[in-house]
């Protein structure tokens, strides 16, 4: 996944890792015994939304910190993307959508069946 004016490159699995491209070197590293499955980049380039299967993550990508954990209650392991506006996080998941409020964390939305 290329990061914020594709100057960073990051890969999710047991660990988060981000690159600068340029250097060819890692930057940041943010380790959890949970492997992570899927990674978005906010529109302003200054954290990342991370599922590892039970829950949302919002990390600090200047730092690495997790800023916020926000439990979904579903297995979402699909995929997940910020609004342009930044403010909502969309999540997939095998029978629908979860949407969260970025600030607060607090689920909007929990669709049921898809199709």
């Amino acid at each position: 996944m290329w990061l914020h004016d594709e100057r960073l490159l990051a890969r999710c699995g047991s660990s988060l890792i981000v690159w600068d491209v340029a250097g060819g070197k890692p930057t940041k590293l943010f380790r959890d015994r949970a492997s992570l499955e899927a990674i978005a980049l906010s529109p302003d380039g200054r954290e990342l939304a991370a599922l590892d299967g039970e829950s949302l993550r919002f990390i600090d990508v200047g730092t690495g910190t997790e800023r916020k954990r926000v439990a979904m209650g579903v297995s979402v392991r699909h995929d997940v993307a910020f609004t342009a506006d930044g403010k909502t996080v969309a999540t997939l998941h095998d029978k629908g959508v979860v949407l969260v409020d970025v600030a607060s964390g607090k689920l909007l939305r929990h669709s049921g069946t898809l199709g």
